[in-house]
């Protein structure tokens, strides 16, 4: 997305470096726009891989709280993440 607003912006710049004027301003603004589109998409996707994270650590904490040996680990594991989940911590989940 960032590599198509440098494609709509260059030859904006070459006209600004070349007169000093901008005559294609649609153009300059869409740029901008789009520009700042990508920066958005990217702090998003940083905020979302981070819960993604935190998530699978949750799980693995609850993962590690189970007692060995026990013989249906399955499903002390999936009553467990329920017991979490029914507080409602979180809305969406994800086994």
């Amino acid at each position: 997305m960032l590599a198509f607003a440098l494609l709509l912006a260059a030859p904006v710049f070459v006209t600004f470096a070349q007169t000093g004027l901008v005559p294609r301003f649609p153009t300059a603004i869409a740029a901008t726009g789009v520009t700042i589109l990508a920066f958005l998409s990217l702090a998003c996707a940083f905020i979302l891989d981070s819960v993604r994270h935190g998530r699978l650590e949750t799980r693995r904490l609850f993962y590690l709280r189970l007692p060995a040996g026990e013989e249906d680990l399955a499903k002390a594991f999936v009553a467990d993440v329920k017991r979490m989940f029914s507080d409602g911590i979180a809305s969406a989940r994800r086994y």
